[in-house]
């Protein structure tokens, strides 16, 4: 305790502090750039599901669903849209003699 030095203390926990405070206000730009760069590498993974959803976008109604046999595609999908903030679309389950619905999943009711 005879060689502690406050004042070299105090200068490193508000370096500390400063790094800190810059790391936070950083963490945003990070996150939205690993975002991006996944998002690349799934469409580069899944050309032909990205020039669908490029099509279905530009449409002016929802997309129809698609059939189950590219469920990581769309699971790698729903990851991003959550991780980016944004409310996945989901497909309601079709009523009895009718069609499937694309809607939202705040929508969607947990079966009983």
């Amino acid at each position: 305790m005879a060689n502690f030095d406050g004042p070299a203390h105090s200068r490193v926990v508000e370096e500390f502090r400063n790094a800190d405070l810059r790391h936070i206000k950083t963490t945003p730009a990070r996150i939205k750039r690993k975002v991006a760069e996944h998002v690349v590498a799934v469409k580069d993974a899944y050309p032909q599901e990205s020039a669908l959803v490029q099509r279905e976008a530009a449409k002016k109604t929802p997309p129809r669903p698609q059939s189950a046999s590219s469920s990581r595609t769309r699971l790698t999908s729903f990851r991003t849209e959550a991780m980016l903030g944004h409310e996945p679309a989901v497909c309601a389950p079709a009523a009895p003699g009718g069609l499937s619905a694309l809607t939202s999943s705040s929508s969607m009711r947990p079966a009983k």
